[in-house]
């Protein structure tokens, strides 16, 4: 590697650092954060069984189970950080492995600027740790269709079979590899041979899945599916009215959000300049790359490997094989594969216009992506992040006693509030009334995530016998019918005393709130 490269390379990976480390301490607890602590923290015997009731296999649970308790969310959000940080050589590597160093550059660049995964390099969520799983299985894969060495297939082995012990979505990746074998190396035997015997190992080291998928698949159709159907727009996908729950028009928006990060959809000049450039950005390389790209096999792979996923994903949607999968984080893992294809489609603009300074063009269009995601990451940084402000909220919650409830309706937001609330009060999940505590499995959470109906409202009293002051806390109310019903049924037993809420600034600078903190008093 020339020392100019080692030098870009070194500073593309420093300042997808601080892009990643900027701000990892300041927000709350959010999202599925504390599900996850909470699944890495069970004994050995109970991870397994508790998995069982989760959509996920447990490795990513049992990486965090590693990390040093010496802090509260810093030290996880830290390992998340530095596993995404980790996968920008490997783009780099992969880039240089399929087409030369300064495609790799290019690409890895984009992906350490990428809004998307720096939003999920700060969360504990396991994207990052499949992202470079999954990086380093596809870097094997082509490397041993280039060089045929044992060792790489080998390694082939290793990291697909971690990456699916962290990852069910990884399997449609393994699927299009074969298919891509059989389509461009059926009459080379002795490969053929080679990847169906490790293919085998591979099976082996991922068949104890197949009963963890089983019970999963039961939860999510017996648990899961009654709750996602109260008044979800997204379980009805359509190919013919173009709104969000489209598949095209969801793909799209996925390929977006992948490109740029997110950014708001705004009627305004504003917006219709942003999406112009973005057109421009990504749509000139995609073009100079549609010119013979089913005979180029090296610029048709790794867009037939990220292909895979969204088709896959689309087909599980429409089917309803599972609860739709549908959203741009889901195609993180392999959103490396997305940047070098379109970074191999920048250096192919001097074949689409052949007088252009080659050179020029590359650095403008570094400009011009870098700028685009940085007005998401702005957006990120300014509003985003105090999303779910748990601490904020929790805060407000002062001289409650040990007979007193905290009532949060749903399952998985119960743990982040354990994790940010230091008071007496107990909490509770509605509307069954069920109190939270250490010995409460994630089944648990996800049967008292059923919605309140006119029949189960008043179900959460239960839980409140002997209690003074009960602290209600939603998601913003308008648009959840089923929380405005818990909310009435307590304004009906209870005197609503003070009303709390989670506001901040968006990008626009509009007032907007996701949570609200209700306190009642018994009357």
């Amino acid at each position: 590697m020339k020392n100019k490269t080692l030098l870009l390379l070194l500073l593309i990976i420093l300042t997808g650092a601080v892009l990643r480390f900027a701000f990892l301490a300041s927000p709350s607890i959010r999202g599925d954060e504390g599900p996850a602590l909470f699944m890495s923290e069970r004994p050995f015997g109970e991870l397994w069984e508790n998995t069982k009731a989760d959509s996920h296999p447990p490795l990513f649970y049992l990486v965090l189970r590693a990390v040093p308790k010496i802090g509260e969310i810093l030290p996880y959000r830290l390992l998340v950080a530095i596993l995404s940080i980790a996968a920008i050589p490997v783009a780099f590597l992969l880039g240089k492995k399929l087409f030369n160093e300064n495609v790799g550059l290019f690409s890895a660049f984009m992906f350490s600027i990428s809004q998307m995964n720096i939003k999920y390099a700060q969360m504990v969520r396991s994207y990052s740790l499949i992202t470079l799983l999954a990086m380093l299985s596809i870097y094997f894969f082509i490397s041993y269709l280039k060089d045929r060495k044992t060792s790489q297939i080998t390694w082939w082995v290793v990291f697909s079979a971690l990456a699916c012990w962290t990852h069910y979505f990884m399997l449609f990746v393994l699927v299009a590899e074969a298919a891509y074998i059989l389509s461009y190396h059926l009459k080379d035997k002795k490969l053929i041979k080679s990847f169906f015997f490790h293919g085998f190992l591979l099976v082996i080291l991922i068949a104890p899945l197949a009963p963890l998928f089983q019970a999963q698949s039961a939860t999510i159709k017996d648990v899961l599916a009654p709750i996602y159907q109260y008044n979800d727009p997204l379980l009805q996908p359509t190919l013919t009215t173009p709104i969000a729950n489209n598949i095209l028009v969801r793909n799209a928006m996925m390929f977006f959000h992948l490109s740029v990060g997110h950014t708001k959809f705004t009627p305004t000049v504003f917006f219709a300049v942003f999406f112009a450039l973005t057109a421009l950005a990504f749509g000139l390389p995609l073009l100079a790359n549609l010119k013979n790209l089913l005979k180029d096999k090296k610029t048709f792979l790794p867009l037939a490997l990220f292909l895979s996923v969204p088709i896959f994903m689309s087909l599980m949607w429409i089917t309803k094989f599972l609860i739709y999968h549908t959203y741009a984080r889901y195609l993180l893992f392999v959103s490396p594969l997305y940047y070098l294809f379109i970074s191999k489609g920048v250096f192919n603009l001097k074949n689409l216009i052949p007088k252009i300074n080659l050179k020029k063009v590359v650095i403008v269009f570094a400009i011009l992506i870098l700028a685009l995601n940085a007005v998401s990451l702005y957006g990120y940084y300014t509003s985003t992040l105090q999303h779910e402000n748990f601490k904020y909220l929790t805060s407000k919650i002062t001289g409650a006693g040990s007979e007193d409830v905290i009532i949060i309706h749903t399952g998985f937001y119960s743990q982040n509030i354990e994790r940010t609330y230091k008071g007496e009060a107990q909490i509770c999940l509605g509307p069954d009334g069920i109190k939270v505590g250490p010995d409460i499995t994630i089944l648990d959470y996800l049967k008292s995530k059923k919605p309140a109906t006119e029949e189960n409202k008043c179900d959460i009293l239960k839980c409140t016998e002997g209690a003074d002051n009960i602290w209600l806390m939603q998601n913003n109310p308008s648009v959840h019918d089923s929380e405005k019903l818990l909310k009435n049924c307590l304004e009906n037993n209870f005197k609503l005393e003070n009303t709390y809420s989670n506001t901040y600034k968006n990008a626009q600078g509009e007032d907007e709130t996701d949570f609200f903190l209700y306190e009642f008093t018994k009357q």
